[in-house]
């Protein structure tokens, strides 16, 4: 009878044990179902990120050749609108001393210089077509048939007019070009700087 006992106590005690171990088997499959899941989650989200950095780097990639090719720009406009703002004061300073002299006519010397100034500003891109075709008329005008008995007071008063309002547009461009290009930089390193925190951010 013990024996009998003794085995019936050992049966129950392996059932107990079976049951508990398929309990524990049914755990552990479940936490692995749940890793497994996390593990392609993580490497979806891995992915993405990955993907927004690669964007994001593209972008800031983008900006940098268009804010290099935008400053470039700007270094050949002021460089031109520079070169302009002098040829206009070399051509006003030639034409006021004429004035300032009180001659009644432009010499061919004054004459020259004024005409050459002229020449030059026809090439310049910054000038206006409107007032280019302003200087080709005075500058037939100073050389033409009356040479150099071109009236002073008449012709070279309306040079310095022209020219002082060329003078005043150029400025007034370079003024823009400059307020252009401190926005276009101000505008470029934001841009920058949130694309540089959002591959950092990615990247943790």
């Amino acid at each position: 009878d013990k024996f009998v006992e003794w085995c019936e106590d050992n049966a129950r005690d392996l059932q107990h044990e079976l049951s508990n171990s398929a309990s524990e088997k049914e755990q552990l499959e479940a936490t692995i179902e749940r890793a497994s899941s996390d593990i392609e989650g993580a490497e979806t989200e891995i992915g993405e990120l990955s993907s927004s950095i690669a964007e994001a780097e593209a972008d800031l990639e983008k900006a940098t050749q268009v804010r290099n090719a935008q400053h470039q720009d700007w270094i050949e406009r002021n460089q031109e609108l520079s070169e302009t703002l002098d040829t206009l004061a070399r051509a006003l300073s030639t034409v006021k001393q004429a004035l300032g002299s009180n001659l009644v006519q432009l010499n061919s010397a004054a004459i020259s210089k004024v005409s050459g100034a002229m020449t030059a500003l026809l090439t310049a891109s910054s000038v206006a077509t409107a007032d280019k075709a302003k200087l080709e008329a005075l500058l037939q005008a100073t050389n033409g048939e009356e040479g150099d008995n071109y009236e002073a007071h008449d012709g070279t008063k309306a040079i310095v007019e022209i020219l002082s309002d060329m003078y005043d547009k150029a400025e007034q461009q370079r003024a823009d070009a400059e307020k252009a290009e401190t926005e276009s930089k101000y505008n470029f390193e934001m841009v920058k700087q949130s694309l540089k925190d959002k591959i950092k951010h990615d990247n943790k």
